[in-house]
């Protein structure tokens, strides 16, 4: 009796391990497809980011390709903002949903391609995206965004927007862009 229990206990381990695995995979496939592979922004980066680049209280953040929301619910934590981060794949934002609950931060999270978003309203923009998605960005919206507008793209510069870039931040692993519309 004691070894069917622990055989069937050990059956539904593996049967959510499993489940798990092929969620997340899963997961990836669906940011692969899209031209944005989830690749997230690490903890010193983050921290020279956060350190570098103050919002003004109250202000809007939207984070393209959001991932699990790591860099919106850090901003978010240290400069009292409010915002909205997109991501075509469920799982991470499932995670980005649960962390802005726990640690009560007033952030949104949905499940969208980043290429319809308007974000025009947004004080500031990040995006942590490869070159081809930025540039279908600018087809879409850019042209839209409002006068002062700070648009922080990390690991890639956007060609488009070269008149009006401020800064260019040296990270350990990629530089960081900061423009202002």
């Amino acid at each position: 009796m004691l070894l069917s229990l622990l055989t069937l206990a050990g059956a539904i381990c593996l049967l959510m391990f499993l489940m798990g695995s092929s969620a997340y995979i899963i997961s990836h496939i669906i940011s692969l497809s899209s031209g944005a592979p989830y690749v997230s922004t690490r903890s010193d980066e983050l921290k020279e980011l956060i350190a570098h680049i103050p919002l003004q209280s109250g202000s809007s953040m939207i984070e393209l390709g959001c991932g699990d929301g790591r860099v919106i619910r850090a901003f978010a934590q240290k400069y009292a903002i409010h915002g909205v981060g997109y991501d075509v794949s469920p799982l991470v934002i499932g995670k980005a949903k649960l962390c802005a609950r726990l640690e009560k931060l007033p952030l949104s999270f949905h499940m969208r391609d980043i290429r319809t978003i308007d974000f025009t309203h947004a004080d500031s923009l990040y995006l942590f995206l490869f070159p081809t998605i930025i540039q279908q960005l600018e087809k879409n919206r850019t042209s839209a965004i409002q006068k002062g507008t700070l648009i922080i793209s990390h690991g890639f510069a956007i060609p488009y927007l070269k008149p009006y870039l401020s800064e260019t931040l040296p990270g350990t692993r990629f530089k960081t862009y900061l423009y202002r519309s």
